[in-house]
């Protein structure tokens, strides 16, 4: 799971929906230490990305393709690089309160 959003938040959510490994998070903060090798080697460490930037969504879904397939789902343009990355990106309209008239076409 990777998201922008708050880690306490991120953590709820991964846990209430059964992602194997919730427990093990790990931050934007911690991701931008980070050099290019790292995202191959230490990103299968962890099940959940919190605070991660756009930028960290596109490496870490670059990671992963080196493992098989992908599939990004995002909910606004700071999605739309790592969803073009992916295997299969989803875009999601609506997915955020007050977004239900934003003109988003994909």
């Amino acid at each position: 799971m990777l998201s922008g959003d708050n880690a306490e938040t991120v953590q709820a959510v991964a846990k209430s929906v059964g992602i194997e490994g919730a427990e093990k998070m790990i931050t934007g903060k911690e991701i931008e230490k980070w050099n290019d090798s790292d995202f191959t080697a230490q990103a299968r460490d962890y099940a959940v990305f919190a605070q991660v930037l756009p930028e960290h969504k596109v490496k870490l879904v670059e990671a992963f393709k080196k493992d098989g397939f992908t599939a990004m789902v995002g909910d606004g343009v700071n999605d739309a690089l790592a969803m073009k990355k992916s295997d299969l990106g989803i875009a999601m309209f609506g997915g955020v309160p007050g977004r239900d008239s934003w003109p988003m076409s994909f």
